[in-house]
């Protein structure tokens, strides 16, 4: 089941002009538990693999120190943690893929009752690739994650 943050937050990431990576240094103590979900709007076998890019993004997360949790912790994520979104916006045309990803970390925040997020990012990068765009995603990843 996806999470319930996925639809807006694919929604808010989409509004955002293309970045050139992180808005600011995250250290794991401050951060708390991330939960990866990737967001899979390719047609055509133009992203193959998410999964893969979960765990790469996860295995990435852990290796800087991060705490990943693998399963949705309801209340204790929403509460404590963060997600890191990523997703593959793309279609076959003339052979290649072309699209755009995107790559946040959010977490929902409260003020004075009044819910809104706090992001770090987002990465937006534009995909071509003539066959699927898993190794743009690996890569845009691995980038995103050594900023944090």
């Amino acid at each position: 089941m996806p999470h319930p943050l996925l639809a807006p937050a694919l929604a808010a990431c989409l509004l955002v002009a293309a970045s050139g990576g992180t808005s600011a240094a995250v250290s794991p103590e401050a951060v708390g538990p991330i939960l990866v979900e990737a967001i899979d709007r390719a047609d055509d076998s133009c992203w193959r693999d998410p999964e893969k890019a979960s765990r790469y993004a996860a295995d990435r997360l852990e290796r800087n120190g991060f705490d990943v949790v693998r399963e949705e912790l309801g209340e204790k994520l929403s509460e404590e943690g963060y997600v890191l979104y990523f997703g593959v916006i793309a279609e076959r045309s003339g052979g290649s893929c072309s699209g755009t990803l995107h790559i946040f970390l959010s977490k929902p925040t409260w003020r004075e009752g009044e819910r809104g997020e706090h992001t770090v990012g987002p990465d937006t990068s534009r995909v071509s690739a003539p066959k699927s765009a898993d190794q743009h995603v690996l890569g845009r990843l691995r980038s995103f994650i050594e900023q944090l």
